[in-house]
């Protein structure tokens, strides 16, 4: 019988939806260069071709202008030169919209290639999103000790988080890394807290309130050693 799952295994679900979104994003990436190969290539082949179909629409026009007036000087006898004309003319002119038609093909599939892209990316992104707010909510039932009220106040003011938060404020301990929330809106981890995170008495991780999520600026942050818990 299957259980609730452990937080390692939360853990490994949002690396693998992290690994996901990164490679959705990759070929989102890919798809969009790809469609820009395409337009350039087919960009000028479709004027070229445009401008070959109206030439070829204007002497069908002049052709059949040639026609009704040889019919109506009874010259009957150049027709079958008229009709050879308009056979290559329109022989030309089915090649040269196949051509055209294939073009807008490759170009319509590139579209559609990128919009299939941004919706794998879309979902890659909320199911990341889902795993990480599985493992905090497993994770926060975990974090011991409680921590005194004293004790918070004199850890927020040591990492400077501004006085304004002190009074909303959430302490996590976990086995290597202290967390500190604040600034939610209705409690310290609402919509738009700030997070700072300690570990081996350094900060290593500061987000103020209202400042997007994400692992990039957890990444970007990692080599910052501030000696703020002293």
């Amino acid at each position: 019988m299957s259980g609730k799952p452990t937080v390692w295994q939360l853990k490994k679900r949002r690396r693998q939806a992290w690994r996901k979104l990164k490679l959705a994003e990759s070929n989102l990436e890919e798809s969009r260069l790809h469609l820009a190969r395409i337009q350039a290539q087919c960009r000028l082949k479709l004027a070229e071709l445009h401008q070959e179909r109206v030439q070829i629409s204007s002497d069908l026009d002049k052709v059949f202008e040639l026609e009704n007036r040889i019919i109506e000087t009874g010259v009957f006898w150049e027709l079958h030169e008229i009709e050879t004309r308009l056979k290559l003319l329109r022989r030309r002119l089915r090649k040269v919209s196949v051509r055209i038609e294939r073009l807008n093909l490759l170009l319509r599939k590139a579209h559609r290639k990128v919009r299939d892209s941004r919706r794998l990316v879309g979902r890659a992104r909320q199911s990341y999103q889902f795993a990480k707010c599985q493992v905090w909510r497993a994770t926060a039932h975990n974090f011991a000790p409680i921590v005194p009220w004293s004790k918070k106040l004199q850890l927020a003011s040591s990492i400077r988080v501004p006085s304004q938060y002190h009074n909303n404020l959430h302490v996590v301990i976990c086995l290597n890394a202290i967390h500190v929330y604040f600034g939610g809106e209705n409690f310290p981890t609402d919509k738009g807290h700030g997070h700072y995170v300690i570990e081996e008495g350094f900060v290593t991780y500061r987000r103020d309130p209202y400042v997007p999520h994400g692992e990039g600026r957890l990444e970007a942050e990692w080599e910052l050693r501030e000696r703020d818990c002293q």
